[in-house]
């Protein structure tokens, strides 16, 4: 993941931001989202509206974080993980190990899903949203 970050990293340095996020949409979605022509030109235009230098920016912020995965565990309140099965970018494992290092958390994995569920299966999503809020 790494490598690729940097890679795509070197190709907006080069000037070619605009085509970032079209090669990065096999990463964020379930691959029969990829033929949904609407989804993937607003996930192009929404990468297209933050800009080089901010993508630049979330690029190293998520190569150099720290792992917060040590500190889960002091999580108190009630946490909901959601997740996409078909997620490359937070793959179920990593979701599950999260949800099972947080004491009082609910793991729930929404199906032909990857990385946007709120785009990609916004009912499912509003409904796992909608049960955390009203019934947990």
């Amino acid at each position: 993941m790494r490598q690729r970050r940097e890679d795509l990293n070197a190709l907006v340095r080069r000037g070619t931001f605009k085509g970032v996020t079209p090669r990065m949409l096999p990463m964020f979605v379930h691959p029969d989202r990829l033929k949904d022509e609407a989804l993937c030109a607003e996930i192009v235009r929404m990468g297209e509206r933050v800009g080089p230098e901010a993508f630049l920016r979330q690029q190293a912020a998520n190569m150099n974080r720290p792992d917060s995965r040590p500190g889960l565990a002091a999580i108190r309140c009630p946490t909901l993980v959601a997740c996409g099965r078909h997620d490359k970018l937070t793959p179920l494992a990593l979701s599950q190990e999260i949800s099972d290092s947080i004491p009082k958390s609910k793991l729930v994995v929404i199906e032909d899903c990857a990385h946007l569920p709120t785009m990609e299966q916004p009912q499912a999503a509003t409904a796992v949203m909608r049960y955390w809020l009203l019934d947990a």
